[in-house]
């Protein structure tokens, strides 16, 4: 019997698998970058494993970010111990994991992107490994210690939203303001405006003073040539209900696909249009793939 063609479940199925990994492996790069500017150590993503799996060099990162803390209480600041004799696949580097590990639970990295030791020592984990490293760069940042560069996108977003939402707030008081009459017509100060409903419109932006490293803010230029890419994209869906753009401003998109609603700001990684949706990244590609039905028919 001849073996039958794939399905365009199998083929959808075929695509998604290479898409999320094409997806981890920009994420995964970017760890590299980070890691070897912060611990001195060539980490790059044909040496990924070799590199890491000993658990040395995670050791060293979490010592790194402790010196560049100094006491801070947002960084734990117990001593790290690992072996600096570990081999590969040892025991010693199972221990080396598992000490990195205990440091990351203190440290705040959530459950869900943590891994186990064998997940580093036995290279059976990509996903958690990376996603754990990106989380603890975000605490990295919090010291004012250079970030991956998915982070400082990440700050740049949430520094734009703070200071659309102010924005808002102040056109929203001025309106009010000349609305009611006033004996005095002295304007509200701009604290005073701001709604308790919004908490990132209550703070400053976190990294507001922070020194840019690599990642800078995306030039109005720029951003409006990737909205132009992003909905020359969208707009290739061939549904019968086809992806309904809500709004656009700053590269931040409001989708409707398939009745349900997804909000998405895009940034340029690697040559590669990267979303941010929700707290996580992925490419648009794969994150299209997922969820128009039209993509990835065979």
């Amino acid at each position: 019997m001849e073996n039958e063609p794939p399905s365009p479940t199998d083929h959808r199925r075929a695509a998604l698998k290479v898409k999320e990994q094409e997806a981890l492996d920009i994420i995964k790069k970017d760890i590299c970058e980070w890691m070897t500017n912060v611990v001195g150590q060539t980490v790059e993503l044909n040496n990924f494993w070799d590199a890491l799996d000993t658990g040395i060099v995670v050791c060293q990162l979490a010592k790194q970010i402790q010196v560049r803390a100094r006491n801070s209480k947002n960084i734990p600041m117990e001593e790290v111990l690992y072996n600096k004799k570990a081999e590969h696949g040892s025991f010693q580097a199972r221990d080396n994991a598992a000490n990195f590990i205990n440091w990351c639970r203190k440290l705040g990295v959530p459950g869900t992107v943590m891994f186990e030791s064998n997940g580093l020592v036995m290279h059976t984990d990509d996903r958690g490994v990376v996603l754990c490293l990106l989380e603890v760069g975000r605490h990295a940042s919090k010291v004012d210690m250079i970030a991956p560069q998915l982070v400082q996108l990440e700050e740049e977003i949430d520094a734009t939203e703070a200071a659309e939402d102010q924005q808002e707030e102040r056109e929203g008081g001025d309106a009010e303001a000349r609305a009611t009459p006033s004996p005095t017509n002295i304007a509200l100060p701009v604290k005073a405006q701001l709604s308790p409903r919004s908490p990132t419109a209550t703070k400053t932006p976190q990294k507001a003073t922070k020194t840019p490293q690599k990642a800078t803010k995306t030039p109005q230029k720029a951003t409006a040539s990737l909205e132009k890419q992003v909905l020359d994209i969208l707009q290739q869906c061939t549904c019968k209900d086809k992806i309904t753009v809500c709004s656009s401003k700053n590269a931040k998109f409001a989708l409707l696909i398939s009745n349900k609603r997804y909000t998405l700001f895009a940034r340029v990684l690697s040559d590669r249009i990267m979303v941010r949706v929700g707290g996580g990244w992925d490419t648009l590609d794969h994150f299209l793939l997922m969820h128009d039905p039209c993509r990835g028919k065979p």
